[in-house]
């Protein structure tokens, strides 16, 4: 439904050296509060409650996530709203909030002079040729994301790794925890390197 904590499905891919080396995709059932299906919400990512009465709980899921995650930053396209609404699930699960760093493929992409209409998910994997052929299925459209954020490397030629090319680019990793969510931002500290 509209409030963020409504998650219903968790996708994951696990990209290390710019290749994907696995995945991962659950149903869930959205916290208790936060579990109604609002017609709108499903005519999007097409799961109802009916698909996912017999699927754990969301708060149950996060020992899974943050395993699969382990230290590694998480990478979202829009991604304050993802981490935004990882953090609203927890604590409405009453369980802990994992606290990890993220970037942004949104952030990422318009700060790059890319020739496309806009900077939509579905429009930067068509720019990178990556399928996405289900858009807003969970692990299908973190997939595309990783896709995203791997050519985006690639054609700054940066061969490092995520965080020292988020910080090359001129931005900082965003970062979650029980307090708060804090944004990708622009690194205005001056310790950007040149490019």
């Amino acid at each position: 439904n509209q409030q963020w904590g409504s998650i219903c499905q968790i996708g994951m891919v696990k990209v290390i050296d710019g290749e994907e080396v696995d995945r991962v995709s659950w149903k869930c059932c959205p916290p208790k509060g936060l579990d109604t299906f609002d017609p709108f919400n499903v005519s999007i990512h097409g799961i109802t409650a009916e698909d996912v009465a017999d699927c754990p709980a969301v708060g149950d899921m996060m020992e899974d996530v943050a395993a699969f995650i382990g230290e590694l930053p998480m990478v979202a396209h829009n991604a304050q709203f993802d981490a935004s609404a990882l953090r609203d699930a927890c604590q409405a699960s009453d369980v802990e909030v994992p606290q990890m760093l993220f970037a942004c493929t949104l952030a990422q992409a318009r700060a790059t002079k890319l020739d496309v209409a806009n900077h939509r998910l579905p429009t930067l994997a068509e720019h990178f040729g990556i399928t996405l052929d289900n858009h807003h299925d969970a692990c299908e459209d973190a997939a595309a994301c990783a896709g995203v954020m791997v050519g985006l490397a690639r054609q700054a030629g940066h061969t490092g790794s995520l965080m020292s090319f988020v910080h090359d680019s001129g931005f900082t990793l965003g970062s979650i925890d029980a307090a708060r969510v804090t944004p990708v931002l622009r690194d205005r500290s001056g310790a950007r390197r040149a490019m």
